[in-house]
């Protein structure tokens, strides 16, 4: 299974805080156990957790992370994301 993967220390703290949305996806062939670390991580607030596919989907999801810490790494601060409807992405800053 994996989750989390794009949220660093700082990013849980300010979610903690209310300062921070994200999407989580959550990669797992056992749904069963993925539902359940949907459940958990949806009671962060600001984060909402999506079912990215089973453990094959994982190295697209670690793809997407190595984008978004580019980007945070060229504005020189935290940025979020959110999926949206027709396969949209959203960054949030």
């Amino acid at each position: 299974m994996g989750v989390l993967h794009f949220l660093s220390s700082p990013h849980l703290h300010d979610a903690l805080l209310g300062t921070f949305e994200n999407d989580v996806l959550v990669v797992g062939d056992d749904r069963e156990a993925t539902d359940l670390v949907e459940a958990l991580s949806d009671e962060i607030p600001g984060l909402t957790s999506v079912y990215a596919g089973g453990l094959r989907a994982a190295e697209a999801v670690e793809g997407l992370v190595a984008a978004l810490r580019q980007v945070e790494q060229d504005r020189s601060r935290l940025v979020g994301m959110r999926l949206g409807g027709q396969g949209n992405l959203r960054l949030l800053d």
